[in-house]
């Protein structure tokens, strides 16, 4: 009866490090970089990004709209092989996630305990099994050139009458280091508004000096434009 080889611990030791290695590099980290949507209370955002991910996701994991007010806290997106939402807390893009619970649907505000969860601290994390959301080749900033995770920040909108973290200036809402570019969305009715005017300007000041990978990049979206109004912007850009 042939006995079984004898292998040195040396070697399994070797083997197993070299299997943990393989099984790590291909793990799906977070990058830090972001695009951040930014606008008023109910000019649109929300439904713009059910139309670019619906196919991806659960309605009860995704706010109805923003009339709704289901919540003060940002809401980012990013890739997961299945569709999840969580409340994590998390203070700036580039400090790790801590998850505090799963959720089985998009909370309403009374869902959210304002004296436990503030919006300077806490976010909504949605994954989504979306690949445009994966840097192959890690996300620009970091040394590693692993497969990283991209994150779509949803805002809370301006002008609401009672988010406080909606108001803030413009270089909060940005943070400044890590953004893949800016996308703002107006309602055109209230496009010259003295709230859309102030806010916009902020921000074209803010984008100057605001560190982006290359260029700095801002996508305007313009959202519920009745043909009068098409045509009064047509001859302003004319």
């Amino acid at each position: 009866m042939n006995k079984a080889p004898y292998y040195p611990a040396l070697i399994v030791a070797a083997i197993e490090k070299f299997a943990q290695q393989m099984q790590q590099s291909t793990q799906l980290e977070d990058g830090v970089l972001t695009a951040r949507v930014v606008g008023e209370f109910s000019a649109g955002k929300t439904r713009l990004l059910k139309e670019l991910l619906s196919s991806t996701m659960p309605d009860d994991l995704f706010p109805v709209s923003s009339i709704e007010r289901q919540t003060k806290l940002q809401l980012e997106i990013s890739y997961g092989e299945q569709a999840e939402l969580t409340l994590i807390e998390r203070e700036n893009d580039y400090d790790a996630a801590k998850v505090i619970k799963k959720l089985t649907r998009f909370p309403l505000r009374d869902d959210i305990d304002s004296s436990m969860y503030s919006p300077e601290k806490h976010r909504l994390q949605l994954s989504v099994p979306e690949p445009h959301f994966i840097l192959p080749t890690g996300d620009g900033f970091s040394d590693k050139k692993v497969p990283m995770r991209l994150f779509l920040i949803d805002t809370p909108g301006w002008n609401s009458g009672e988010d406080d973290i909606a108001e803030r200036e413009a270089s909060q809402i940005l943070t400044g280091y890590h953004n893949l570019g800016l996308v703002y969305v107006s309602d055109a009715r209230r496009l010259d508004g003295k709230t859309n005017k102030e806010h916009l300007s902020d921000f074209l000041e803010v984008l100057q000096g605001a560190d982006f990978l290359g260029k700095a990049h801002l996508v305007f979206v313009v959202t519920h434009c009745p043909e009068a109004d098409q045509l009064r912007f047509q001859q302003r850009t004319a």
